[in-house]
């Protein structure tokens, strides 16, 4: 690249970009009422961050500002550019939420089917393992059927997610008709070296489902109510007759507290769940008032109704043992 063109056209954009754009290249060479421009320099530049983020121009809403929180819409689909400064292992992580019914987001790593996702509340999502190549990586998002045309403003939506005006002002309801499908708020890579624990798991369920990545609050006291949010893969087309189990069991062996749900919740069918997509549900336990202060073990399984039998596990994971899997620890404190 020899020259950089910086072009005023959204107002404020000049203030915000214009000083990182001298600091990474230098003054400008050449301007006028529409461009600045820029000679990029020999010397090699010496980044801070190995990563540089572009969304493409079509597929796209601004951003917008959801009481604080910055949030970009998508149409149908849309595009994410991740330049790389060198080859890393990792995982495409995104905040993403939806006004769809049991809508399905695909991730596309350069024209391939990287991931699908059905999106069932604002949660973070992540792909499954990559290596993001050294240069430009172009992912691409794609709403699975496409998506209806609603009312421009989301606020005039009845299950809106954005918040109405603070005061009595009369929304744009007679706005434009558009197409938005999904909701960001946070997307980036996260190298393998940085994932959490859990995150990223790859456990067989009887060739049925397979749990990729799980995660949980550490510490809690008795009384509290345990959460933990598990990220399911099915392999199959499933029905109402899967159910999932979390056991919480104390350090001499024994169940203390339990929760049987199924997968995707009560109030989505397994039918509309297609094969080969990824769902993430929380799970949640009420700890006993009388749980004594230790360490306590999480142990996940399926089992199929009415019969009660439990889905074999294979994996190459530690904790796993016949049917069930232990995801992790958590501390009971006073």
């Amino acid at each position: 690249v020899d020259w950089v063109l910086f072009h005023r056209v959204v107002e404020g954009d000049e203030a915000h970009y214009r000083p990182f754009l001298e600091e990474l290249l230098g003054e400008a060479v050449e301007e006028d009422d529409t461009l600045v421009a820029y000679v990029v320099p020999d010397r090699a530049l010496e980044l801070e961050e190995t990563l540089l983020y572009t969304f493409s121009e079509q597929g796209w809403r601004p951003p917008e500002s959801d009481d604080g929180l910055w949030r970009r819409w998508m149409y149908d689909e849309g595009s994410l550019y991740v330049y790389s400064a060198l080859n890393q292992v990792g995982v495409l992580s995104f905040t993403v939420d939806s006004h769809l019914d049991f809508p399905v987001l695909e991730v596309h790593l350069e024209g391939a089917l990287l991931d699908a996702f059905v999106v069932g509340e604002r949660t973070v999502y992540n792909t499954r393992p990559i290596t993001l190549s050294q240069g430009m990586n172009v992912f691409s998002f794609h709403t699975r059927g496409g998506c209806p045309d609603i009312l421009d403003d989301a606020r005039c939506w009845s299950d809106a997610l954005l918040e109405p005006p603070a005061q009595d002002v009369p929304l744009p309801c007679d706005a434009q008709i558009t197409c938005r499908s999904f909701v960001f708020d946070s997307v980036s890579f996260v190298s393998e070296e940085n994932l959490s624990p859990g995150r990223i798991v790859d456990v067989n369920f009887g060739d049925q489902m397979r749990l990729r990545g799980w995660r949980t609050d550490q510490v809690l006291r008795p009384g509290d109510r345990l959460v933990v949010d598990l990220w399911w893969e099915s392999l199959v087309d499933l029905s109402n007759q899967q159910v999932v189990f979390l056991h919480l069991i104390s350090p001499e062996g024994d169940l203390v507290a339990q929760q049987d749900i199924p997968p995707v919740g009560r109030l989505v069918p397994a039918e509309a769940w297609s094969p080969g997509t990824v769902y993430g549900y929380p799970i949640s336990i009420e700890l006993p008032l009388d749980l004594s202060p230790g360490e306590y073990r999480l142990l996940v399984g399926v089992y199929v109704w009415p019969d009660m039998t439990r889905l074999q596990v294979t994996t190459d994971i530690p904790g796993a043992d016949g049917d069930v899997v232990e995801i992790g620890d958590v501390r009971v404190s006073r």
